[in-house]
């Protein structure tokens, strides 16, 4: 699945990125702290979401969708 890309990012050193932005249906932001050079390879189209270490799930659907953990579970249900 292709990358939200409504966000902003800010390099926080040592392999750490910070990717900021809003949740598609409410606007309220997110934060995700993720290894920078996983993330980056991700977006270039290398590998999976799966693939950055240490995310949680919400993390990751908010990575892919832009939709925030909150919401998804609202709207789908729990995983």
């Amino acid at each position: 699945m292709a990358a939200y890309t409504n966000v902003k990012l800010k390099d926080l050193g040592d392999d750490k990125l910070e990717v900021r932005g809003p949740c598609v249906f409410t606007g309220v932001e997110v934060v995700v702290v993720v290894p920078k050079t996983a993330y980056l390879n991700w977006r270039e189209g290398a590998g999976y979401v799966q693939d950055i270490p240490g995310l949680t799930l919400d993390e990751r659907e908010f990575l892919m969708s832009g939709i925030s953990g909150t919401v998804f579970n609202e709207q789908f249900g729990e995983e």
